[in-house]
C-alpha cells in the first residue's frame, strides 16, 4: 500500500536534508514524498530538482512566494497517490519503522472492526541534546482534545478522511494540526496510540516555530477553532483556552485572559481549573 508523505519547507535546507533522508529509510517499501518549498531563498528548490530527479520517490512542488503551512499541504495532499497520509515538519525525523508500524496497526484495527479516525505515535522531543519520550493517552476523543492536543501535529490516516473533512483550514495561522484532528475524530471516531515513540520533535527554541508565534495569532487561531463547535460545553471552550494559557506557549497570563476565560461560563470548579494553571505559572506578567 503506498504512503504518501506532505512536507512543506521553507529556509531550513540543513534540517530538511535530514528530515528528508528519514522518509526515504523508512522499512516500509511503498513510501510517495511530496515536498513544498514554500518560497525557500536558500539553495533549497536546487537541493529538491536534484533530489527528484535522483529518486522517483520524491515530488516537488514549488512556490515563489510564500502561501503557509496549510496551503503548502492541501496542495501535496491533492496531488498524492497513496491511499494512506501522514505529514512530517521540515524540522523533525521519523523512526525509521514509523509508517510501517502505524500503517499494520491503522490495518489491525479495521480488521478488528475498531472504530477509529487516525492512528498516531508517541514522540522523542530533542532538546539541548537530551531526548525525552511523550506519554499520550491511548484514546483520544474529541472532548479529550479539547481539553489537550494529544494527538499532536503529525498523524496517519485514509486519503479519502482528509477530503472528507475538507483538508487544512487555510485561514488558521496557527492550530492548524489541532483543527484538522478535531475534524477528523468528529467525522469518524477517536484517535488511537501506538504506544511507541516513532517520530522525533525538535524542541530547540528557534523564532520561526508555530508554538513561538505571538499570543496575538494563538488567541486568533482559539476563537476561529472554537466557532466550528457552536454545540460545544462551556467546559469544553474553557478547556480550550487554558491550551492558549498553558506552558507550551509559556504566554503571560493577563487580566484580558481571565476576563475571557470567566466570559465562556464560570463556576466553582473552572475557577480551580484556573487557578492551577496561575500557580504553576506563577501569574507572572499579570498585568
Amino acid at each position: 500500500m503506498l504512503v504518501s508523505v506532505y512536507l512543506p519547507t521553507k529556509d531550513r535546507l540543513e534540517l530538511l536534508e535530514a528530515a528528508i533522508a528519514s522518509v526515504l529509510a523508512q522499512t516500509h517499501p511503498f513510501v510517495e514524498l511530496i515536498v513544498v518549498n514554500d518560497g525557500s531563498r536558500d539553495g533549497t528548490g536546487d537541493y529538491l530538482d536534484a533530489l527528484a530527479c535522483s529518486d522517483q520517490r520524491v515530488r516537488v512542488i514549488h512556490h515563489d512566494q510564500t502561501v503557509g503551512a496549510p496551503r503548502s499541504r492541501n496542495e501535496a495532499i491533492r496531488v498524492a497517490h497513496g491511499e494512506w497520509i501522514t505529514g512530517l515538519d521540515d524540522d523533525d525525523t521519523f523512526a525509521p519503522h514509523r509508517i510501517e508500524a502505524l500503517l499494520q496497526f491503522a490495518l489491525l484495527l479495521e480488521k478488528s472492526a475498531t472504530s477509529y479516525s487516525v492512528v498516531f505515535s508517541q514522540y522523542h522531543t530533542l532538546r539541548g541534546g537530551k531526548k525525552t519520550a511523550t506519554s499520550k493517552r491511548g484514546n483520544v476523543g474529541l472532548e479529550d482534545i479539547f481539553e489537550r492536543n494529544q494527538v499532536g501535529n503529525q498523524f496517519l490516516a485514509r486519503r479519502e478522511l482528509f477530503f472528507g473533512v475538507g483538508l487544512f483550514d487555510e485561514n488558521l495561522g496557527a492550530w492548524q494540526d489541532l483543527d484538522m484532528a478535531m475534524r477528523m475524530i468528529s467525522a469518524r471516531g477517536p484517535a488511537r496510540l501506538l504506544d511507541a515513540p516513532l517520530y522525533n520533535v525538535c524542541d530547540e527554541d528557534r523564532p520561526d516555530r508555530i508554538s513561538r508565534k505571538p499570543k496575538a495569532a494563538i488567541v486568533e487561531a482559539y476563537w476561529r477553532v472554537v466557532a466550528k463547535w457552536p454545540k460545544a460545553t462551556a467546559h469544553a471552550r474553557r478547556a480550550l483556552y487554558l491550551q492558549v494559557l498553558g506552558a507550551h506557549y509559556d504566554f503571560p497570563i493577563e487580566w484580558r485572559d481571565v476576563k475571557t476565560y470567566v466570559g465562556l461560563g464560570v463556576t466553582p470548579r473552572s475557577l480551580l481549573e484556573l487557578a492551577r494553571v496561575g500557580w504553576r505559572r506563577n501569574f507572572r506578567g499579570v498585568t
